[in-house]
């Protein structure tokens, strides 16, 4: 009964738990991620890359931060 925005956290909170437990840092892409409004993606704090796709329009773009 969570909505997406909580479910993805939570996902992205063992992920790291994981990659502390295994000392590894991989990339992680974090898909439907139109979902997580500014504050919820200020709230994210993992020591790895994070990537964040999300549906916008109907062209392609690649947007860096």
């Amino acid at each position: 009964s969570m909505n997406t925005a909580l479910e993805l956290r939570a996902k992205l909170d063992i992920i790291n738990g994981l990659q502390k437990a295994y000392e590894v840092s991989l990339p992680c892409f974090v898909d439907n991620s139109e979902c997580l409004d500014n504050d919820s993606i200020n709230e994210i704090h993992m020591d790895n890359q994070l990537i964040f796709l999300s549906v916008s329009n109907n062209e392609l773009e690649v947007k860096g931060e």
